[in-house]
């Protein structure tokens, strides 16, 4: 059976900028992880 929902529905935004804080701070994490340790490589490389 189908439920006929009246009216518009509308985005959930606390949901949408929750998300969105969450992806971004991973996404920061990983890019200082990986810069990280490109920057830990070059110095071992330039060490031997």
């Amino acid at each position: 059976t189908q439920v006929l929902v009246e009216g518009p529905v509308s985005p959930k935004k606390q949901l949408i900028v929750a998300l969105a804080v969450v992806v971004g701070g991973m996404l920061a994490v990983m890019f200082v992880l990986v810069r990280n340790a490109v920057r830990n490589r070059k110095a071992r490389m330039a060490e031997a």
